[in-house]
């Protein structure tokens, strides 16, 4: 029987250093019938020179070009050129075992489910291991709704695209968020249209840690993040089970660009506003049995100070004590 087409997204963006090993991962697949879709979004360094050159060395390659405009937006131009029953996403830094398609295809077909999912480990830019993403073994099924829970959570199913392969219908008349966390302001849409999400501790994908990376500093178009968690709870109200998943999420999301904010005065009125968001969910989020542990200690460390709250986290970041 002829294997199915699979279509893989790659957006990328600056990544010279790695985006040769990561193609390459999908290059060597040990399934074979994949549509390999890279779209270069303005990089400015020789990203897209690189990928044109391994385009001529396999035909399932297309590569593509467009002026900058982000990660949301190099996808859903790769979107529209999918012709695959299934889809699956890899970030340029990024690169996956050699059967992980196979792997994510099987899982799917087994178990007749509308998403598979994988974990990852984690890698520093030298690929040095630093650890496997969630301990455990053996494989969850959960419906798409126990998935965005999961998700808001930091439970099995991560936030990102990656790590899973979706039948394509699925995505048929969505589209990411073109905006700085196009992830968060997305997937739920997908998770929502899911019958079936099935999850496998086995680890097929290896993520990069970079430094540099966008979401370990402060952008202004970070400040999307703030109507994204508004989006989603409001979102939520339709599933009153996500209620508190997505006021957790909210929370973690607001300390997270409440710390990262410039200290001057032209964000003092966006700070203000960050606080009084906390402050009206906190107690909500303390209550929920299922609050995170970093999320808990956060919120109770709100209650004597943000400032006292920042720099206890600052410390225990840079000594790894929270997780």
């Amino acid at each position: 029987m002829a294997e199915e087409l699979i279509s893989i997204i790659m957006p990328v963006y600056n990544v010279s250093k790695y985006v040769e090993h990561s193609i390459k991962s999908l290059m060597n697949q040990t399934y074979h019938n994949l549509e390999i879709l890279v779209v270069d979004d303005g990089s400015t360094d020789n990203s897209y020179e690189i990928c044109k050159s391994l385009e001529k060395e396999d035909s399932r390659i297309d590569v593509f070009r467009k002026k900058n405009g982000g990660q949301g937006s190099a996808r859903n131009m790769a979107l529209d050129k999918a012709h695959g029953q299934y889809i699956c996403f890899l970030d340029s830094d990024d690169f996956v075992e050699v059967d992980y398609i196979e792997y994510l295809y099987t899982l799917l077909k087994l178990n007749d489910l509308d998403i598979s999912v994988c974990n990852y480990k984690l890698y520093d830019e030298n690929e040095k291991l630093i650890r496997t993403r969630t301990v455990g073994e053996g494989y969850i099924e959960l419906n798409g709704i126990a998935a965005i829970k999961s998700m808001w959570t930091q439970g099995v199913v991560n936030i990102g695209p990656w790590c899973k392969l979706y039948r394509s219908y699925l995505w048929e008349g969505i589209k990411f968020e073109e905006c700085f966390g196009e992830d968060l302001a997305t997937m739920h849409l997908i998770y929502e249209r899911a019958g079936k999400v099935g999850y496998s501790y086995e680890a097929k994908l290896n993520y990069r840690v970079r430094n540099e990376s966008s979401i370990r500093k402060f952008q202004e178009n970070k400040l999307d993040l703030i109507q994204i968690v508004t989006d989603n709870l409001n979102f939520a109200i339709k599933y009153p089970k996500l209620v508190p998943a997505a006021k957790q999420k909210a929370a973690s999301v607001y300390f997270h660009v409440l710390f990262q904010l410039p200290d001057v005065f032209e964000y003092s009125d966006v700070r203000k506003k960050i606080k009084n968001k906390i402050r009206k969910i906190r107690w909500d989020v303390l209550t929920d049995k299922e609050c995170i542990r970093k999320t808990r200690i956060a919120l109770i460390l709100s209650y004597f100070g943000f400032n006292l709250t920042q720099k206890v986290f600052n410390t225990v970041r840079r000594n790894n004590i929270i997780s």
